[in-house]
């Protein structure tokens, strides 16, 4: 791989993790706010579920809010002391990943034919720095 290329695949892996940075805290923000409206809905309090799992106040507010994301020990004991499978956190990320993942295959697809790999790389790169464009309403 030319040194030209080779410059776009890092910047495209660099914009790649950037956006896998960012939406770490959306998905953070998500669990928590889906595990404080599951916990308002069956009517505990942040105590009531803190003391159910073993952790801290302040530790499942932080986890509420977003702050702090939740480990997998700790996701699966809230999961199961708010009567969830801890697929309930994650259902609406499925159809967002599935059509992410749809997307970057179809403009793979429709780039294959492009014989020059250091245009089909900046096209690719492109689309990639499009996708993230704020949308007019």
């Amino acid at each position: 791989m030319n040194k030209d290329i080779s410059g776009l695949a890092n910047h495209n892996n660099g914009l790649i993790f950037q956006e896998i940075v960012s939406n770490h805290d959306k998905i953070d923000k998500h669990i928590g706010n889906k595990l404080k409206d599951r916990r308002n809905e069956l009517g505990y309090s942040s105590s009531a579920i803190a003391k159910k799992i073993n952790i801290p106040v302040k530790q499942l507010q932080k986890y509420e809010s977003g702050l702090e994301g939740i480990c997998a020990s700790h996701l699966l004991l809230i999961a199961n002391a708010i009567g969830v499978k801890v697929s309930y956190f994650f259902a609406e990320f499925e159809e967002s990943i599935c059509d992410y993942q749809s997307n970057v295959q179809e403009m793979h697809y429709e780039t294959k034919d492009i014989v020059n790999d250091k245009l089909r790389s900046a096209i690719l790169g492109i689309i990639n720095i499009a996708k993230k464009m704020p949308r007019k309403p």
